[in-house]
């Protein structure tokens, strides 16, 4: 009789399945490691990707965060990890299921990490997002833009991936990456998502100075405003 080792992983433990076989899934590589499928939960295969709504309506798509436990350990690119220095990468993965494309932080991490999608280990490549998602187009990057720019790309449908110093109250700028998002009231104000925290929010009660930066998105079907 051979005695079969248990062992346990932590709640939000990601982990790889090889293989699936009446309800067990194998994970790691190796035969001899199996869980229940149904104690697992399927973060790397996407859903193919939908068309946004039409009409008025808002359109969030899926909202993630870089230190949700199920992968705040992973590296990102080569250097560092997704919950220490993803907030770019994430935020542009919550940019791109506003447009339809259905995505994590795991999935897009690990194209841009094998497809050259990060310069000196984990700085983005930001045009490779085409190459990724060939319907989607990254407009460049708009610098110093007035509050007042980034509203009309808001309302012109572009989600926007914005630079902003995470600690204003120092002279350095504490460079951090939030998304836009529609605005869930009609308040005129402009409403993000900040992947540090998992927090919705009006971009103006949590950060105050001037934005650095914003890069842009679209869908390649949609006129160029």
């Amino acid at each position: 009789m051979t005695c079969q080792k248990l062992r346990t992983n932590p709640y939000g433990t990601v982990v790889d399945v090889f293989e699936e076989r009446d309800g067990w899934s194998r994970l790691h590589g190796t035969k001899q490691e199996w869980s229940l499928s149904q104690w697992l939960m399927r973060i790397g295969e996407p859903d193919p990707p939908v068309e946004p709504p039409q009409g008025d309506g808002m359109y969030y798509g899926a909202l993630y965060w870089q230190r949700d436990p199920r992968w705040k350990d992973k590296p990102l690119g080569t250097s560092g990890t997704i919950g220490s220095y993803g907030c770019v990468m994430t935020a542009e993965t919550n940019a791109l299921n506003q447009l339809g494309i259905v995505t994590n932080p795991v999935v897009n991490n690990a194209w841009r990490t094998a497809n050259g999608g990060y310069h000196n280990g984990n700085l983005i490549v930001w045009e490779k997002v085409t190459e990724q998602h060939p319907s989607i187009i990254w407009e460049g990057k708009t610098w110093n833009p007035t509050d007042a720019q980034i509203k009309q790309k808001i309302a012109d449908g572009c989600p926007l991936v914005m630079l902003v110093d995470h600690n204003e109250g120092t002279p350095a700028l504490d460079e951090h990456w939030v998304n836009s998002i529609p605005s869930p009231v009609d308040d005129g104000a402009i409403w993000i998502h900040d992947p540090w925290d998992n927090v919705t929010i009006r971009l103006r009660d949590r950060y105050k100075k001037p934005i650095q930066q914003f890069s842009s998105y679209r869908r390649q079907n949609e006129a160029r405003s």
